[in-house]
């Protein structure tokens, strides 16, 4: 049996071997007046440790929640440190985005604390959860499926938030509350076993612990195992990606060469893509196509993914529709908004010409203004435009021009082209043409910008 000083040795050594708590910091304790964030309440408060309470009252259980929150209070009095309390409306959270009443109320819970931490100053929140907590989460991890992420518990460090009892198990805890005499408040619903945590504590685990008696022991040492195990999968998995892909302003390029002399090349594509909503499924099927001929798209619920000559092109969905009709532009247009594009246009004197400071790309063109009929059409380009790039011997297909520019296929049809009469005088972000050109007798320019930046290149 665990004694009352051994665990809070074990809780010291433990904060320190894991990195949780540096000198001088101070921590933000998530406490619900149970009994394991009352231990852990304890444990702080014997170690010397500088911290705060924080309650949430999720109006859940009545006067029973009202009874928590004051039973806190109390706590936060005899201890002598500062509470910081909120009182939530779980089930109309629940309703308003459609959650279940574990999930809003856990989602409440973060934020908020979270967002006491940073505006408070605190350096750190911690929460209760304990070794028989990440036993459970494995369960039911197991249940619905999961990788070498999900085996390794619940991790000890997420960002600011620690679980600084994750050493412990639940009868160590609980000698600990009895020893120490510390006060808890129990909640009833612990013990109904609708939800699935309670059903897997009260009736799964039990026959477990039975035929294996040293199961605490043994899944510390298992979890110890994952989470190393977890860490040499993520080294590997961001070493290959430094190899694989290429991150550009707004896409994520995946070079198929790479990606293909890696053992199960789709395992890779998934971690690589997962937080864009692809599934191992459709990553698996991507990589039965890179070695097919370019075009296939593939979507996720907020990106879609395209195959091109050298792999795959990642890109977010557009939220914005961009116009299909011609734009008309004036004298005195200065901006059109289009989708996720916007293209500036501004006119100013011609500066004399041997200090003439021309623009960096074809981002920005400057035209002679006085060759220009207006009103210009800004529109989409369309098979058979053809225009005379500035410094070429004559015209060529605006078709030609994007497959020498190499732009993505997927971002072809978004290309815009500036209209002057029957010629096109820009090919935005791409050429300017030469009959507009600035000359030294130039008397004003007509500047035009497109602002989101250049066509990414496949």
């Amino acid at each position: 049996m665990t004694t009352q000083a051994s665990l809070q040795d074990r809780f010291r050594e433990w904060t320190v071997s894991q990195e949780l708590i540096a000198p001088g910091q101070t921590t933000l304790l998530a406490v619900s007046g149970g009994m394991d964030s009352m231990a852990m309440t304890w444990l702080f408060h014997q170690a010397g440790l500088s911290f705060a309470m924080a309650h949430c009252n999720f109006s859940l259980r009545g006067e029973a929640s009202d009874r928590d929150q004051r039973f806190v209070e109390g706590q936060a009095v005899r201890l002598g440190v500062p509470l910081f309390l909120e009182v939530f409306d779980t089930r109309a959270h629940a309703r308003r985005h459609k959650l279940s009443i574990q999930m809003a109320a856990r989602e409440l819970r973060y934020h908020w604390l979270e967002e006491a931490r940073a505006r408070e100053g605190f350096d750190r929140v911690a929460t209760a959860h304990h070794l028989d907590d990440a036993i459970e989460t494995l369960l039911i991890q197991l249940g619905r499926g999961t990788g070498i992420g999900g085996l390794s518990g619940i991790p000890v460090r997420n960002g600011t938030l620690i679980r600084p009892l994750l050493f412990a198990g639940r009868e160590e805890i609980e000698t600990y509350v009895q020893q120490q005499e510390i006060p808890f408040r129990e909640d009833a619903t612990n013990a109904q076993t609708r939800y699935l945590r309670n059903k897997i504590r009260h009736h799964v685990l039990p026959p477990f612990r039975e035929a294996f008696p040293s199961l605490t022991g043994t899944m510390r040492h298992f979890f110890q195992v994952m989470q190393q195990t977890a860490d040499i999968y993520q080294w590997t998995i961001r070493q290959q990606a430094s190899h694989c892909l290429i991150q550009g302003e707004k896409e994520l390029q995946v070079l198929a060469a790479p990606l293909l002399l890696l053992p199960r090349p789709g395992v890779f594509l998934f971690e690589f893509l997962k937080d864009k909503g692809f599934s191992a499924s459709v990553c698996r099927d991507m990589v039965n196509s890179l070695q097919g001929q370019p075009g296939k798209l593939f979507e996720s619920p907020t990106h879609r993914a395209v195959k091109d000559r050298l792999g795959l092109i990642v890109f977010p969905k557009e939220t914005g529709g961009r116009k299909t009709e011609p734009v008309q532009i004036g004298p005195g247009t200065g901006r059109v908004d289009d989708g996720p594009d916007t293209y500036l246009f501004d006119r100013f004197a011609m500066p004399r010409w041997e200090s003439l400071s021309w623009p960096g790309d074809e981002n920005t063109v400057w035209l002679d203004q006085d060759r220009l009929v207006f009103p210009l059409l800004l529109r989409p380009w369309k098979p058979g435009d053809r225009m005379h790039p500035l410094g070429a011997s004559g015209s060529k297909k605006i078709s030609d021009l994007l497959t020498e520019h190499k732009v993505a296929r997927h971002r072809k049809k978004h290309i815009k082209v500036l209209v002057s009469g029957d010629k096109i005088v820009w090919v935005a972000g791409l050429r300017s043409d030469h009959e507009h050109r600035l000359r030294p007798d130039t008397r004003t320019v007509f500047a035009c910008t497109k602002a989101s930046g250049k066509p990414e290149k496949s």
